[in-house]
């Protein structure tokens, strides 16, 4: 299983100059105040973060509402849909590292994904998608 998972992650690193079609603009409706930046050097997709919206999904969550942001590969799954890519279910992803307040997940659809989240909010508060990668 490690090796199967350091060989994507290779993959993933090595991939091409291409850069993703997202343009920049709000995100869906279910993730406020989140915008795209496309980085065209890689193939990654860095995420802009407004503050407020995520204090106020904590609280959000905080009183029970929404509970999958405290998971980083449900919210990788809801990111990577969030993106266009909705054919990416969470038994096809994987946890690669957690730390207290970051975390990264890999993902296999018809694409190749690795989603960096963070928990900017508070300590083992909701996890936030601040850059997804793309492979072919």
């Amino acid at each position: 299983m490690k090796v199967t998972l350091a060989l994507l992650l290779l993959l993933l690193a090595c991939g091409g100059d291409s850069a993703p079609t997202a343009a920049g603009g709000r995100g869906s409706e279910g993730d406020p105040g989140i915008h795209l930046q496309e980085q065209t050097s890689r193939r990654a997709i860095r995420i802009k973060i407004d503050m407020k919206s995520q204090r106020q999904l904590q609280r959000e969550v905080d009183d029970g509402h929404q509970p999958w942001r405290l998971e980083p590969i449900d919210v990788a799954v809801a990111s990577i849909a969030v993106h266009g890519h909705e054919d990416v279910d969470a038994e096809r992803c994987s946890l690669v590292l957690q730390k207290k307040a970051e975390a990264t997940v890999a993902c296999r659809g018809r694409s190749g994904f690795v989603v960096k989240l963070k928990r900017l909010v508070k300590p083992n508060g909701i996890w936030t998608a601040v850059e997804i990668q793309i492979t072919p």
